[in-house]
């Protein structure tokens, strides 16, 4: 286990209050994200947890997807066949 360095604290205290994750702290750090987690915690520093962006569906088209199921039918396109099915 590497010990931590008051250089490691600023960076982690540096990066929650940039809005940065855990995993994002913790490649900079060369440690795991519960190491980053766990210390963040003993020392009361808080991360903003905020969800995943969603891609729009600009963005979706973009990469060549379709919105919905991933077979491309929605749920409810798939509940008017009468069968519920795929």
């Amino acid at each position: 286990m590497k010990p931590w360095t008051p250089e490691d604290v600023a960076v982690l205290r540096e990066g929650a209050a940039a809005g940065l994750s855990f995993a994002q702290v913790a490649a900079g750090l060369g440690r795991s994200r519960g190491a980053v987690a766990g210390k963040a915690d003993r020392l009361g520093v808080c991360f903003a947890m905020t969800a995943a962006k969603t891609p729009s569906s600009d963005e979706m088209a973009a990469r060549g997807r379709k919105g919905g199921h991933a077979s491309g039918r929605t749920r409810r396109a798939r509940s008017q066949n009468g069968k519920g099915e795929a």
